[in-house]
């Protein structure tokens, strides 16, 4: 998601944005998704390092500056989990002896 995000905001400038999950929008809301997955990329890999469990990082990551977002509560775990599995299975933290990675 953040190398296709990326993507997008380097192609041409354009007004109107149709995402295949999400209402219709602008490259201001492009540029937001992008920030609301930067950080919860970040919060789930720092957590990680620090020894959390899946369960514990659903409980405790909140972000709430994206409170706003459409379906936020709903998706926010779900997120965390893909993130957190994303870890795992593309960034090899199932090898590292300091994570208990725990699907």
């Amino acid at each position: 998601m953040l190398s296709s995000t990326k993507a997008i905001l380097n192609e041409p400038p354009f007004a109107v944005f149709i995402g295949g999950h999400a209402d219709t929008g602008n490259r201001d809301d492009v540029v937001s998704y992008l920030h609301y997955i930067e950080d919860l990329h970040a919060a789930v890999r720092d957590g990680m390092l620090a020894g959390k469990k899946l369960s514990t990082l659903q409980k405790e990551i909140t972000l709430e500056k994206y409170s706003h977002l459409k379906m936020y509560q709903q998706w926010l775990p779900l997120n965390i989990e893909g993130v957190y599995n994303n870890l795992v299975e593309m960034g090899y933290f199932n090898f590292r002896s300091d994570i208990d990675a725990q699907f």
